[in-house]
C-alpha cells in the first residue's frame, strides 16, 4: 500500500511546513543591546518594529544557532550545512522583506554564506533547498527526529482551487523538486509567545548563552 501526503487549496493557501516554537532561529546582535533598551523595545511595537530599529540604527545580526536540538539534527541529517542555510535565508526575509523562494536563493547564492565553489556549480544552494522541500513535504518536521524514510511512500498530491489535482509519484522525484521550489514562498507565522514566540530581543541568560544579545525569528512556507 502507497501512501501520499495530500495539500489542499480549498479554502486558504495551504502550508508545506508549520512553524512552532521549535522551529525558532537564534540569531546574534551586533554590537550588544543595553539591558534597559532590551526592555524598552520588547514593550513596544511589533517583532517588524523592532527588526527595523535594528537595521536603522546600524545593528547587524548573524546567524548563531537553531533554539531546537531536534530540528537543527534533522536538517542537519540532510545536509549539514543545512542550518546555516536555512538560517542565512530566513534573516534576508525578514530584513528584506521578500518572500520569493526563487529570489532569495538568487541572493544567498550571491552572498554565499557557506562559501561553496559557486564557479564550478552555481545549482549548490538550490539544490539543496529542493532537497529539503522534498523531505519535508514527504513527512520531516521540526518535533519528531528524523530518520530520512520518507512517510509518503507514493509521493504528493496538490488539491488545486478548481479542485484537479496535481499528482507526483516518487519516480517524478524531479519534477517535485521543481514544483515546490517554483510552488512555494517563505511566510511569517503568529509571533504571539504562546504559538511561535519570535521577534523579542533576548539576553544571554534567557536562552543559555554565556554572553551576547539575541533574537529569535520564525517560519513556515506556504503554497503561493
Amino acid at each position: 500500500m502507497y501512501g501520499f501526503s495530500i495539500k489542499s487549496y480549498l479554502g486558504s493557501k495551504p502550508t508545506l511546513f508549520n512553524a512552532s516554537k521549535k522551529s525558532n532561529i537564534i540569531y546574534k546582535i551586533k554590537p550588544d543591546i543595553d539591558p534597559d533598551n532590551i526592555v524598552l523595545l520588547n514593550e513596544t511595537g511589533t517583532y517588524t518594529d523592532r527588526m527595523q530599529w535594528l537595521i536603522e540604527n546600524g545593528y547587524t545580526l548573524e546567524f548563531h544557532r537553531m533554539k531546537d536540538v531536534v530540528f537543527s539534527t534533522n536538517l542537519e541529517l540532510i545536509d549539514s550545512r543545512m542550518p546555516e542555510i536555512i538560517g542565512n535565508l530566513i534573516l534576508d526575509k525578514f530584513v528584506s522583506k521578500e518572500s520569493n523562494l526563487n529570489v532569495l536563493l538568487d541572493k544567498l547564492s550571491v552572498i554565499n554564506p557557506c562559501n561553496f565553489n559557486l564557479e564550478v556549480n552555481e545549482l549548490i544552494y538550490r539544490y539543496k533547498l529542493k532537497r529539503l522541500l522534498v523531505d519535508i513535504a514527504l513527512g520531516m518536521t521540526p518535533a519528531k527526529i528524523w530518520d530520512g524514510i520518507q512517510n509518503a511512500t507514493g509521493g504528493f498530491i496538490v488539491v488545486k482551487r478548481d479542485g484537479s489535482l496535481v499528482c507526483f509519484h516518487l519516480y517524478n522525484f524531479y519534477q517535485l523538486h521543481d514544483y515546490l521550489i517554483n510552488h512555494t514562498k517563505i511566510d511569517a507565522p503568529d509571533s504571539n509567545p504562546h504559538r511561535c514566540d519570535y521577534g523579542r530581543i533576548l539576553s544571554a541568560n534567557e536562552i543559555n548563552e554565556p554572553e551576547g544579545t539575541f533574537i529569535q525569528l520564525n517560519f513556515q512556507i506556504r503554497f503561493t
